[in-house]
Parts: C-alpha cells; structure tokens; sequence
C-alpha cells in the first residue's frame, strides 16, 4: 500500500499543474448579417464587437473586407471605433486614412488629459521628425486656452501668458524685445490689429518710454474710412527712426485735431486734410502798407499826395491820377532777413466819391536789387489789378493781385521796387473823384526772422 501511495505521488508530482482560466476574452467575432440582426452580441449600450467583413468601410453593417474592424453599439446603432471605458457611449473613430474622430454622446467639449501619482501631468503632442501640429481647420471659429493658463514654448523659454482678464502677457526668457512677424510666399505680409467695433487700438503705457519705428516702416494713423483711434498713454512718445514716417490721413481724410480744448484760446494745433510740411508750419504771411504820403507819384498824371477834403469825416491824404497811361505810383522797402525770396502780392485801397459802379483798370511791376546791383527801367511781367465794378458814393473799394515774382535775383534783405499804372483804356470810372489811399504788399517770412 505504501508503494502505491508512493507511486501516485510521483505520478502527480510529474502532471503539469492545471493553468487557470483567464477572464480576458476577446470581443466575439461577428459578420455583418449576425451583428445587423442582433443574434452575435448583446446590443447594449458600450457593447464592442468584431466584425469580418467590414474593415474597408466605416460603417460595421456594410463592407466587403476580410480583416476585422471594431464595432461600437451606442444604445442605438453600431458604429466602427474603439469603445472608451464607462460604457457612456463615447468613441475614438478611424473613419479615414490618418483621421481619429474623438466622438461623444453628449453636446460639450471633448477634454483630453492625464494624471500620474504627482498630480502632474503634461501631455506631449509629437508631429515626428519635422511635421507640422495644426490645430483647427476652416470651419474651426477658435482655439481657447482656458483656466487662464499661458502657451509657452519649451524650447526658449518664451510664453504667452493670459495673465488677468483681458490681457495677454508675451513673455521672453531673455533681455530682447518680443518680435512679432508674418511671412507669405511673397515675403510681404500684413498684420491686422483689428480693435472691434469702433474700439481703441492702445500702444504702450504709463511706463513706456518709447514706441520706435525701425527700418523704413511707416506709422499710419487711420484712412478716409477709419473711426478707430490710436491713443499714446502718458509720459509715452512715438519716436521716428531717420527713414521713418508719420502719414496722417491723405487727401480725403476729414482734419485731423492735436487737443480737444475747444474754448478758441490756442491750445488746438488742427491740421488740414491733405496735412502740412515744415514750410508751412516755419513760415508766416507777412504784410507792409504804404499810406498815401508814403509813395511816390510821377507827378503830372498822379499828383503827390493831398489831403481830400470832398470824403466827409476824417482828414485823409489821397492820391488821385488822370485818365492817362502815363499815370504812375510807387514804392519800396527793404525786405526782412526772413524773406523767403519769392513771390509778392500787393492790394489797393480806394474811395470813389461820385456815384457810380464803372471800371477801373490797372497794372504791377516789381524789382528786386541786392548790394552792387544797379537799379534800372526793368520790371517783372506786369500784373493786372482790375476791379470791373467799382463801389462809389465814397465806400472803401479793395482790389488785390495774383502772385507776382519780382525782377532780378533776388535774396532776403534785398530793396525791393514797385510801381503801379493806369491803364486808362480799360478804365470807364470818373478817374477825377477816384482816390487811392493807400497799397499793402503781402510777402511769406521765416518765423522768428
């Protein structure tokens, strides 16, 4: 008896153990007829099933493949994709070559994360070698960040930090500035700031101290149809590099307003349309007048001045010429070191004292004449100063000239010659109570000079 009981135990100790069964089991293998009509598997919500004859389609009830394809039950119909634990319906789906729809059962986000025993987790998304990660596509409206996170970039340090409502925080791991570009195929690329409707497009702070243009770019303040603004916060300034421009508006822009005092006291600099250069803003219209005693008469068809004692009122001192060509008035000053040298224009003033509207007719010459220059019978072109209706019954009557560009070469500080005719032809005016009382010349000046 004991040999046996022997015999037995070496007998067991030679058997291999018997293996446990696993409790893994594969998805049952389906066809497409037996998944359709229910009969392979129980169609239950999170239910996956494998299908022999529909890996060459997305969807598990057609196909014509001999490999298999992981089908889906959502409650109500199969679907092909791979079933995500919970049994909540939702689904990672390869309907395409290179495509994974992340699918759910519900109306909200699809939130992808991760967790290890820190807590700690940060997802790596690796295009492999040099591809491209592109996040959206065209009907794509945003990419959000939410939390009030930062994007940052791991290689440099660099970041984009949501850091308080509203405001976002470019931020470098250096003590460079942060360069924005945009490049095309054509190496010229706008960048649009688009401030919303009618909003502010702000540039710098309390504390910035400059905003530079570099290069040769250009700082356009708006268009003929913009109504956005740009606003340089306090203690900032826009600082011009040597090449750079301010443009502002053009020709068909409305005035552009420096101020916003509108009490007429002198603090608003307001620009025209078309805007201004530094000859207008250095320059000043100045003006010289010539009373009757002042000038000089030829003295046969002009008289010297005499006091006119036919105006009722004050005591004035006119000058009063005959019907004649011959009839001349003159002047001259010397001009001012701030003369721009160029054009003149001059003004008359008269009183007719008959009662009549008729026609008096006119000409200017001037002279320019520097130290060592001889003064001679040479004018400039003549310049007619013609008033076709002349105002009488002793009203004051004003008649200026286009520009006129005087004789000789001249230069600031030069005496400057002027002479009037009659042209008695074209004048139809009783000449006998017409008297001139005095002519004022306007001339452009540096400011300060």
């Amino acid at each position: 008896m004991k040999s046996l009981f022997v015999f037995l135990s070496l007998l067991l100790l030679a058997t291999p153990a018997m293996a446990r069964s696993s409790t893994k089991t594969l998805p049952p293998m389906c066809t497409v007829a037996s998944i359709n009509d229910g009969t392979c598997v129980v169609e239950k919500r999170g239910t996956v099933a494998r299908v022999t004859d529909g890996a060459n389609s997305a969807d598990c009830l057609t196909g014509g493949g001999t490999s298999d394809v992981h089908c889906v039950y959502d409650g109500t119909v199969w679907s092909a994709g791979i079933a995500l634990a919970g049994g909540n319906g939702d689904t990672i789906v390869n309907t395409a070559d290179s495509q994974f729809i992340f699918a759910i059962d519900e109306a909200s986000p699809v939130t992808l994360s991760c967790t290890d025993d820190t807590g700690a987790c940060s997802m790596i998304y690796d295009a492999g070698g040099a591809g491209i990660i592109i996040i959206g596509s065209g009907d794509v409206l945003s990419v959000a960040i939410d939390s009030d996170v930062g994007l940052n970039f791991i290689q440099n340090g660099d970041s984009i930090n949501n850091i308080a409502d509203a405001t976002f925080d470019f931020t470098r791991d250096d003590a460079g500035v942060v360069t924005l570009t945009c490049s095309d195929n054509n190496d010229a690329c706008g960048m649009i700031y688009d401030a919303g409707d009618n909003g502010s497009i702000i540039l710098g702070s309390g504390d910035v101290s400059t905003i530079d243009l570099i290069n040769n770019g250009a700082l356009t303040l708006g268009a003929a149809a913009t109504t956005d603004s740009i606003l340089i916060q306090t203690a900032g300034t826009i600082t011009l590099e040597a090449t750079g421009a301010i443009v502002i508006g053009d020709a068909s822009a409305t005035v552009i307003t420096l101020g916003t005092d509108d009490t007429g006291d002198g603090t608003d600099l307001v620009l025209p349309a078309n805007g201004v250069d530094s000859s207008e803003i250095n320059t000043i219209v100045e003006s010289y007048y010539w009373t009757a005693t002042d000038l000089s008469a030829d003295g046969t068809q002009c008289a010297d001045a005499v006091q006119e004692s036919t105006i009722a009122g004050p005591e004035l001192y006119v000058i009063v010429c005959a019907d004649n060509d011959a009839g001349l008035i003159g002047g001259s000053m010397v001009m001012p070191d701030g003369w721009d040298a160029g054009t003149v224009t001059f003004e008359y003033t008269t009183i007719q004292t008959g009662a009549e509207t008729l026609v008096v007719n006119g000409d200017m010459e001037v002279q320019c004449r520097g130290a060592g220059e001889a003064v001679v019978d040479t004018w400039s072109s003549e310049v007619a100063m013609d008033d076709a209706a002349q105002i009488g019954s002793s009203a004051t009557d004003t008649i200026t000239s286009a520009a006129i560009t005087p004789d000789g070469t001249c230069v600031a500080g030069d005496l400057l010659i002027w002479q009037y005719s009659v042209d008695a032809t074209g004048t139809t005016a009783t000449v006998a109570t017409n008297n001139f009382i005095g002519f004022k010349m306007e001339y452009t000046s540096n400011v300060g000079d």
